[in-house]
């Protein structure tokens, strides 16, 4: 779906904002985010984070962004995403923390083709959708088709803002709470792109699979490290061990699965 276009490198990962959705009730790990953002990707300078509220201060190089806590899960991203004036950012929750270094020039590659043809949103990590559908001119991209019933997903990606702000304005709501809200609005929101102008493709170079349902990812390596609240210690034992370690985290609080 992507046209073909010059890459300027006129905008990259310096530029764009990175977003972080959380709450206080995950303020422990929404610091554990920021500092292991900072550790792999210290070029990433522009930081937003959508809360209801602070416990604990932001980062001082960190833009927050409140929402009322009463709000619908759709429509706290929403208001959120509204207050942002730039056009392509990198979306995802708190729980998607990188564990290594980017692939920089990788990512700065899909910016700009986010940013200048018509794809809408490129997913930094393959999962759920495994037809691998090139697409022409780039041997790490494939389509998100729209006969796929979740073609939108709450993982890592790079984002239109209009077009990511569309989807969370317009999809049914859901009236339901917590983590259950946000596996619902994946239904949700990929109903509204299966039937919308929205396009999207997903990173692959052939990494290994983790888990039952997504891949490892070496443009953008993050763990999936929540499930309800819980770490997810089946998947990313050696992870989350180093993140205990360094953090001197313990596992009970939370609790693993």
């Amino acid at each position: 779906m992507a046209e073909k276009t010059t890459i300027t490198n006129n905008m990259g990962i310096k530029d764009i904002p990175i977003i972080c959705y959380s709450h206080s009730s995950y303020e422990d790990v929404r610091v554990l985010f920021f500092n292991q953002l900072q550790k792999h990707l210290p070029e990433a300078q522009n930081l937003i984070l959508f809360t209801d509220k602070l416990s604990t201060p932001a980062p001082n190089n960190v833009r927050v962004v409140l929402f009322d806590d009463s709000l619908t899960y759709p429509d706290r991203v929403a208001f959120c995403l509204d207050q942002i004036q730039e056009s392509v950012c990198i979306f995802h929750h708190e729980d998607m923390m990188l564990y290594d270094r980017p692939d920089t020039k990788l990512l700065d590659y899909y910016i700009e083709l986010v940013r200048t043809t018509t794809l809408d949103y490129i997913k930094l990590l393959k999962g759920g959708e495994t037809r691998d559908i090139p697409i022409p001119g780039c041997s790490t991209l494939f389509h998100l088709p729209h006969d796929y019933a979740l073609s939108f997903t709450i993982q890592p990606a790079i984002w239109k803002v209009n077009k990511l702000k569309e989807i969370y304005a317009n999809s049914t709501r859901t009236l339901l709470g917590g983590a259950a809200a946000v596996g619902n609005f994946e239904l949700l929101g990929s109903e509204y792109v299966n039937i919308s102008d929205i396009h999207g493709a997903y990173h692959f170079a052939g990494e290994d699979k983790r888990g039952g349902n997504h891949w490892n990812s070496k443009v953008y390596p993050h763990g999936n490290y929540l499930f309800k609240g819980s770490w997810v210690y089946s998947e990313y034992k050696k992870e989350l061990d180093e993140l205990f370690e360094e953090y001197d985290i313990n596992p009970d609080t939370r609790g693993s699965l």
